[in-house]
């Protein structure tokens, strides 16, 4: 099974993918013609995926005469580009620039605890919380970066920490209860209490009139902790309906038929989880489980490496390791 966390933050595709829309609109608003080449080469290179060459591009343009507000924006363009370029470090490194050039920008700092949340660096993490906290304009502000420290328990952790904080949001503002029950269930999955966050959960479903795919994906998960599959089954097929792209259901929907003997479907559905996300640890781990159910061995062995190589234990512990030692040592 795969969780899913709520960490707010720029780090996502489509968060900039907004980010880049609002760029270029402001440009285009704002700009001198002899910026419209440039920007339709970015556009064109970010639609191919070729994200260095778009950096590169972006680097040229002159900002001297730009207004403070273009300029944070095309720091957090150059942010996510890197991020969408599997180098979270040099997206942490352009908003650092920014934060030396903004030092009174909430958003920044924010973003880069949860880039850093997000990356286990969780000194710095916790010092650009510390940063937002002071830097937060309102009561969202201070939400989310309690949240973002949430984060930095859940990396450590620290499950009844990261269990209070999310109670005292909710607490202060229900309208949070998504975020921090999604969160709060998280913590259950991880310290095998399933039924505490089974109910939580499923209040927020009740309540909720938008559908939502990462509280049917972690509900799901809860349901296949307690052997109530054809439960879980409904609750990830919701979740891969309303987000066919999101990879973690996918595998936890195969875990829930490989708990019912229904082999092929799970390994069907594994292989399509590695297509969508194939640096997600736990569906290689999944995978192996359900071919030593075959009695495959070199194949589970194969997959159980591949598990360890995407850096299991780091997020999730020793299982792995000891699935290694007891079936794969000749």
């Amino acid at each position: 099974m795969v969780l899913s966390f709520i960490k707010i933050g720029i780090s996502k595709p489509m968060k900039f993918l907004f980010s880049f829309l609002v760029l270029f609109i402001s440009l285009n608003a704002t700009a001198q013609s002899n910026w419209d080449d440039a920007i339709k080469q970015i556009q064109k290179k970010v639609r191919a995926q070729k994200y260095n060459d778009a950096l590169v591009i972006l680097e040229r343009i002159d900002q001297s005469a730009m207004p403070d507000s273009i300029k944070k924006k095309i720091f957090y363009t150059k942010s996510v580009l890197h991020e969408l370029n599997k180098n979270r470090m040099g997206s942490i490194e352009k908003l650092e620039e920014a934060a030396a050039e903004f030092p009174n920008d909430y958003f920044i700092f924010h973003s880069l605890a949860v880039l850093c949340c997000n990356t286990g660096l969780n000194q710095k993490a916790r010092e650009y919380v510390k940063l937002s906290f002071v830097k937060s304009q309102d009561w969202n502000d201070t939400a989310n970066t309690f949240l973002t420290l949430s984060g930095v328990y859940m990396n450590e952790g620290k499950w009844d920490s990261m269990i209070a904080i999310n109670r005292s949001i909710v607490e202060k503002d229900s309208n949070w209860m998504m975020e921090c029950y999604n969160n709060i269930s998280v913590a259950y999955i991880m310290t095998k209490q399933p039924q505490k966050g089974i109910p939580l959960l499923e209040k927020v479903l009740a309540s909720n009139s938008m559908p939502d795919y990462t509280t049917n994906n972690n509900l799901g998960m809860m349901y296949t902790d307690v052997g109530a599959y054809k439960k879980a089954i409904k609750a990830f097929e919701t979740a891969i309906e309303i987000e066919p792209s999101f990879a973690y259901p996918y595998s936890n929907l195969g875990f829930a038929y490989h708990k019912l003997k229904q082999y092929d479907k799970a390994i069907e559905l594994y292989n399509k989880s590695i297509k969508l996300g194939p640096t997600n640890s736990w569906v290689y781990k999944n995978k192996a489980l359900t071919y030593l159910a075959l009695n495959m061995n070199k194949e589970a062995c194969e997959y159980l490496d591949e598990s360890k190589r995407k850096g299991y234990e780091a997020f999730y512990g020793q299982e792995v390791n000891e699935l290694i030692e007891k079936h794969c040592k000749d």
